[in-house]
């Protein structure tokens, strides 16, 4: 009996272990629409008004000093565009028809998830040259993006599908950035049901 014992307080052991090794970790900011570092070493001139991309930078600094958690985390606010100047991230959000056939959440995620993952821009990812996100358009037109093409046009689906619902069936959609051990930098949608 005592070996079944230990061989009890050994798979507790491995369960505790492995219950405390696998973690998700959520940070929710419900005050704030936007998370993030501004670079300080811009090489295009940002298409957005100077007072808002002021506006932006300074919530930012005023962000990151009242909340420690967030001091690290990598969320683009402003981002180089199409043509290679700085907008707003939210810019690449609105309102797309998916393809006929795709008129649900989960249709239009499984499209999505079938276009290619190209991630060639890599090379230009420093502080020379900065990662240019594509429109939407662009993304169809290439038929290969990264995590924030992928994003935004699920996003844009869903964005129209809400559009289209009764009201008392509308739901919110966030782009949602972060990271995993697996991916590195990653961009996610979330949608939450109301």
């Amino acid at each position: 009996m005592e070996g079944s014992g230990s061989l009890k307080s050994e798979r507790e052991a491995v369960e505790t272990k492995l219950y405390e090794n696998t973690s998700l970790r959520i940070l929710l900011v419900l005050n704030h629409n936007v998370c993030g570092k501004v670079r300080a070493d811009r090489i295009f001139s940002p298409m957005e008004k100077l007072s808002l991309v002021e506006q932006a930078t300074a919530w930012v600094s005023e962000y990151h000093e009242t909340n420690s958690s967030c001091a690290k985390r990598s969320c683009p606010i402003l981002v180089s565009g199409p043509n290679g100047r700085e907008v707003l991230v939210t810019r690449f959000l609105r309102s797309q028809a998916p393809p006929s056939q795709f008129d649900s959440l989960q249709k239009c995620a499984h499209f999505v998830s079938l276009i290619p993952f190209l991630d060639g821009w890599k090379a230009f990812d420093d502080k020379e040259f900065p990662r240019i996100w594509s429109s939407s358009r662009q993304f169809l037109n290439i038929i290969a993006g990264n995590w924030e093409e992928h994003a935004a046009l699920l996003a844009n689906y869903f964005l129209f599908l809400n559009e289209n619902l009764p009201k008392q069936d509308h739901f919110d959609v966030y782009m949602v950035f972060g990271s995993s051990l697996s991916e590195g930098n990653v961009v996610r949608v979330l949608n939450k049901i109301s």
